[in-house]
């Protein structure tokens, strides 16, 4: 059964947890400003500890017709400094057993949007509180962090994928990883659950878009002992019928076969042909050795 928390918009092919549409009284828009100012001006940790604890309170206590995704957007906390985002992590949660709305709502407004448009390498100091905060948040960290950046809409790229694939590796167990693909990769769009504000809705796919990256992705998933299921195995060979020759001297999707016909063996004799005539379209240094351990199967 799924906790309470806001309502869920299906609009856009993809569900999306948005807020209630609900308005703020006079007393409480002028609290939101206030903290939103303050946000944008890191003075001390102290201070902002005490910011965070504020914001917490106000979204949390009864009254003044109000959730707390609502106040979130309307403060965003996504503006703040790296720094001060990493501390807001940190205190507006208060450890593994939050309430998971609460939890999800906290990534997607501190970090997410941020990420959604990453172009450079993040900060050590926002990785590394990201990476505690999905320790302890495992199933926040799926949907209001990775569903939404691999479903990013230009497609994920290196510095994306790098920080992806730490979360991966360091936050969720090989099992909870295969689940999340076949989620990701099935063809049924209502079986992922993305937690994201509004206005940044224009940032996120209905569906994957596939890049070099999004290859070196699941390639780096296959190599931390992911044991895909068969469907997942499927779509990928399908998936890579179609768009061969357009990566056709790609060597990321190279290294990603290889990995794939290495790793999955005993999942691809059922599309080894397919498979074949995919690799054929390829003109890589790897074809070769592709096509024959693919014939030995």
């Amino acid at each position: 059964m799924e906790e309470d928390g806001p309502s869920v918009n299906q609009s856009a092919g993809i569900n999306i947890v948005s807020p209630a549409d609900a308005p703020l009284d006079p007393e409480i828009q002028n609290t939101v400003a206030c903290l939103k100012a303050r946000l944008l001006t890191f003075e001390s940790t102290s201070k902002t500890v005490c910011l965070a604890n504020e914001i917490r309170q106000l979204c949390f206590d009864q009254g003044g017709g109000r959730d707390s995704f609502t106040v979130l957007g309307l403060i965003e906390p996504w503006e703040a400094d790296e720094e001060t985002a990493s501390i807001l992590l940190w205190h507006l949660s208060k450890g593994a057993d939050e309430d998971f709305a609460w939890s999800g709502q906290v990534l997607c407004s501190v970090v997410l949007p941020n990420l959604l448009v990453l172009k450079e390498p993040a900060s050590r100091v926002l990785v590394t509180a990201t990476i505690e905060y999905c320790k302890l948040h495992q199933r926040a960290a799926v949907d209001a962090l990775l569903f939404p950046l691999i479903l990013c809409k230009e497609g994920i790229n290196t510095h994306i994928c790098d920080l992806v694939t730490r979360i991966i590796k360091e936050c969720l167990h090989p099992a909870h990883v295969s689940a999340f693909c076949q989620k990701l990769l099935c063809r049924e769009e209502e079986a992922r659950r993305s937690v994201c504000l509004p206005s940044h809705r224009n940032l996120i796919s209905n569906k994957l878009v596939w890049t070099e990256p999004l290859f070196t992705l699941f390639q780096n998933i296959l190599n931390h002992n992911v044991h895909l299921t068969h469907d997942s195995v499927d779509h990928l060979v399908s998936v890579v019928g179609e768009l061969a020759c357009g990566f056709s001297n790609s060597l990321k999707l190279g290294n990603f076969l290889l990995c794939l016909v290495t790793k999955c063996p005993h999942l691809l004799k059922s599309r080894k042909v397919l498979l074949i005539e995919a690799v054929e379209c390829t003109n890589t240094f790897m074809t070769k050795s592709i096509l024959s351990k693919l014939t030995g199967l």
